[in-house]
């Protein structure tokens, strides 16, 4: 019965508007929530970055490894 009531996302701090039921936060947080703080996909790169940032972030990184068009 707690676990239905209606909660607003931990990350609201962050700028996180969503509500959900107590039992589903989690799930919210760690699949879908945009304000949730992800690591960089990027082997080499520790960062943390709100999931919303990480293309943004993903095209600056500095960890980031490109292939040459030119040579290869």
């Amino acid at each position: 019965m707690v676990d239905e009531l209606l909660v607003e996302c931990t990350n609201k701090d962050h700028g996180c508007e969503a509500t959900c039921q107590r039992q589903l936060l989690e799930l919210h947080k760690r699949e879908s929530c945009l304000y949730t703080f992800v690591p960089c996909p990027e082997e080499n790169c520790s960062q943390r970055i709100l999931r919303k940032d990480l293309g943004r972030h993903g095209e600056l990184c500095e960890s980031r490894e490109d292939t040459c068009e030119m040579c290869g």
